[in-house]
């Protein structure tokens, strides 16, 4: 993984091997409000869109608070199609768009680019302390995240009932998904002590 973080400009390149790029094409465009859901930061509270998926005029608007520096977000989107992927506007604010894009790699499986750019200083003048207010460094953890997800799906997508809790865990709260997470992982901890405790006990009887 990689990633830059300049004055107009913010990047992060991930390598994912165990995807093609058809695949990674296919999860990034079946459904946006996952794609977004995943952001560690965004609290989604409200969203209405023209399609689940993104197409050719494809729009949302949003309404939620960012967890990170606390500022409400309501914003307009639209989807303007890439050659291999997607850039996404931003009506207003000092986030200008995102892109997001795909390319094959004959050793590293299928490489995913995003690509952050912010308006220049000259085109909004209050573009310092909306930056400094805005800004919340979130590609990077948006990034690991959405590997991290890709990740589970490919080593339990293969089974419906965990594709549906993988795309219903999207959709939670970050505060939400956090919890659920802990949970899981102290659920399963408690029963690897458990298992061990058995073994061991089964052991001491003979």
């Amino acid at each position: 993984m990689n990633g830059s973080e300049e004055s107009n400009h913010n990047w992060v390149t991930l390598h994912i091997p165990w995807w093609d790029v058809a695949a990674v094409a296919r999860f990034v465009e079946e459904d946006a409000r996952r794609l977004f859901g995943l952001h560690p930061y965004w609290r989604l509270e409200r969203w209405e869109s023209s399609s689940r998926r993104l197409e050719p005029g494809w729009q949302v608007r949003i309404e939620g608070e960012n967890e990170k520096n606390g500022l409400r977000v309501v914003r307009q989107l639209h989807a303007e199609p890439l050659s291999n992927g997607w850039r996404i506007h931003y009506d207003k604010g000092w986030l200008k768009c995102l892109e997001i894009t795909w390319e094959s790699h004959p050793e590293q499986g299928t490489v995913l680019t995003l690509l952050e750019l912010y308006h220049p200083h000259s085109a909004q003048p209050e573009a310092p302390n909306e930056r400094s207010l805005e800004s919340d460094h979130g590609l990077l953890p948006w990034s690991l995240a959405l590997r991290r997800h890709l990740g589970w799906r490919r080593l339990l997508g293969w089974g419906l009932p965990f594709r549906w809790f993988l795309d219903w865990f999207a959709t939670l709260l970050p505060a939400h998904r956090r919890i659920t997470r802990f949970l899981l992982w102290s659920g399963a901890l408690e029963l690897g002590l458990l298992f061990v405790g058995l073994l061991i006990w089964r052991l001491w009887r003979g």
